[in-house]
């Protein structure tokens, strides 16, 4: 799947992959990647949406991916500045933008909705009710040198399909650790984004799977209130799940 991802580019230093159909995109959908993973992940959304007329435009995060090495990892400004970004890119695509966050990113993909130029937002197994133990887990890491090691595993915890298994495993860019400056924006991030989720000015739907090793589902869905919520198939990493990145192209697509 990571191999099938199209050269990058670039949105304000910012590497970002494209997936575009031929001819003109009926809509465009910005991908916000998880907290150790980046926008190569969703090559097999992004093929499958494409084949639908839509286009997908999915940045590597700051410290993420291609962008290991770009400063303002840890920047809440930066972020939500970078999200707003690359939305102007994909409206220069098509006239109509989903904002899709996945696993972590919510934590700032919620405050960047607020001000971001689209039609509609999609959290699909958003980072925002860790399961307790995961939290706990997090919590106990010892930064060093400046850096905590990442408390899952995400060829495990995200996924029980084989071969996601094997492609998380042989992939070099995912990260192993996470900075201290990321880690403390994070805890930052969470409870403004909880906060703002009721409030967001544009449609908001959902997308949960039943059995997921790294978030609270019933905590979650409380914390949703009265936003609509789609269940998929798989696990955490249902959108690098065949079935599940089919489920989520047919959703965005519609």
């Amino acid at each position: 799947m990571i191999a099938s991802a199209p050269p990058t580019t670039y949105v304000d230093s910012l590497p970002v992959r494209m997936w575009l159909p031929v001819g003109a995109a009926s809509r465009a959908v910005v991908a916000l990647h998880g907290m150790v993973t980046h926008a190569g992940w969703f090559a097999q959304l992004g093929e499958l949406l494409a084949a639908r007329g839509v286009a997908l435009v999915a940045p590597d995060r700051r410290g993420n991916g291609l962008a290991r090495g770009l400063a303002g990892a840890g920047d809440i400004d930066l972020l939500i500045a970078d999200v707003a970004a690359v939305v102007r890119t994909a409206r220069e695509l098509a006239g109509d933008v989903t904002l899709l966050s996945w696993c972590g990113s919510a934590n700032f993909a919620v405050l960047a909705a607020q001000t971001a130029a689209i039609d509609r937002f999609v959290l699909a197994s958003p980072g925002l009710v860790p399961l307790e133990h995961m939290a706990a887990r997090f919590r106990a890491r010892e930064p060093v040198d400046g850096y905590l090691a990442i408390h899952f595993d995400p060829a495990t915890d995200f996924t029980d399909d084989p071969a996601v298994q094997t492609m998380i495993r042989a992939d070099e860019l995912y990260l192993r650790r996470v900075s201290v400056a990321v880690r403390d924006a994070w805890r930052l991030l969470n409870p403004r984004a909880r906060a703002a989720l009721a409030t967001l000015p544009v449609p908001v739907h959902c997308v949960l799977t039943r059995i997921d090793r790294m978030i609270d589902i019933p905590r979650t869905v409380e914390l949703l209130g009265d936003i609509p919520v789609s269940w998929a198939e798989g696990g955490h990493g249902f959108v690098v799940e065949p079935a599940g990145a089919r489920f989520t192209a047919e959703l965005l697509a519609s």
